[in-house]
């Protein structure tokens, strides 16, 4: 093992920006700075993000590794630079800890305040595709160095993809390196980014808003998925608050092949074990044959440490379990993802 690196590859969870604490006047200390990395196979390991000190503040917005530079941030609110106590939309992207003024990359969508984001490495090019809470997608194309030794971002397209109709009620997930799988309520839909567009999938019998999901490895059967959804919301009596995820049943399917017809039948659909508890706001992450949900705030808008494991060892047998790592800090609207293990150092 070489001193100061954890020896498993690729479990390292990061956890930056968001918010601690539901202010009816916002305020900096609103804010979370801190980065947290987490071995997520060792309890008692705990690392330091070598990229960065801490973030800037922003809430809702996606990440990504970007090469061996460090993290890429993009979207999200932040506070107004004129009225503090204000919200605004931001529509720069920046790495994680640089706290100039001076974006990589400014999107041309300024609508939604929370985003959701996964890297397509296709081709010979590398892809961050982004949605935003109404809808909006924005691709991101980047090469390795220019001739300045400098990264390259190019936004190379903006789309309005439903506009308002499935505002915020939605989740996604990476299929592969060509496919992402938007899930809205009863509506499914995939974009490829062969043909740069979104096709409709499927009509699953999911009457609820659906807010953590994820495309797993399926144990046993290399090249097939598992898609997982959790969590849901009764649109007539929450409308005036933060969404929650009930601790309802999680529903999973399995992909033989992509795309495949097992998706347009309701009856393929199994249903899995209930989730633990009311979450709202939080983070998820797919890994290899696990989704893990992390921090978010509970019904009584407590902020929340706990990571939950989702994971199976044939397809109904599946479980939920509280992880003993835990976050330090509780916080919503964060960004999470697995990074490499030479960005952090751990003891």
């Amino acid at each position: 093992m070489m001193a100061g690196y954890c020896i498993y590859k690729e479990t390292l969870l990061l956890v930056a920006t968001g918010i601690t604490k539901l202010d009816v006047d916002q305020s900096h200390n609103s804010f979370a700075s801190d980065i947290e990395v987490i071995n997520l196979e060792w309890t008692a390991n705990r690392c330091n993000f070598t990229k960065a000190k801490s973030s800037q503040l922003v809430r809702g917005a996606a990440g990504a590794v970007f090469a061996s530079d460090g993290i890429l941030l993009c979207g999200g609110s932040k506070l107004s630079d004129f009225t503090p106590s204000q919200w605004e939309l931001n529509n720069q992207c920046s790495m994680l800890g640089d706290i100039s003024q001076d974006p990589l990359l400014t999107l041309s969508s300024n609508e939604g305040q929370s985003w959701t984001g996964h890297v397509l490495n296709h081709g010979s090019s590398n892809y961050f595709f982004l949605l935003d809470a109404y809808s909006n997608t924005e691709l991101i194309q980047w090469g390795t160095k220019n001739d300045s030794n400098e990264s390259n971002l190019n936004l190379i397209d903006s789309t309005d993809f439903l506009g308002t109709q499935f505002n915020k009620y939605w989740c996604t997930c990476k299929i592969d390196e060509s496919n992402i799988l938007m899930m809205a309520q009863s509506f499914f839909w995939n974009y490829n980014i062969n043909y740069d567009q979104w096709t409709p999938t499927t009509v699953a019998d999911l009457t609820l808003g659906n807010f953590y999901c994820g495309c797993l490895d399926e144990p046993g059967k290399p090249g097939s998925r598992r898609i997982v959804i959790t969590g849901g919301i009764d649109m007539d009596v929450r409308l005036d608050k933060d969404p929650v995820v009930n601790p309802t049943k999680t529903h999973i399917v399995t992909l033989e092949s992509y795309p495949s017809t097992i998706l347009t039948q309701p009856s393929s659909w199994n249903e899995g074990p209930v989730f633990p508890t009311f979450l709202a706001r939080a983070s998820s992450v797919s890994h290899e044959d696990s989704l893990f949900i992390v921090g978010g705030h509970d019904a009584n808008d407590v902020m929340q440490t706990k990571i939950y494991r989702f994971s199976c060892q044939s397809l109904l047998d599946c479980s939920w379990v509280v992880m003993e790592q835990e976050l330090a800090v509780g916080r919503a609207d964060s960004v999470a993802l697995i990074i490499p293990n030479n960005f952090a150092d751990c003891a």
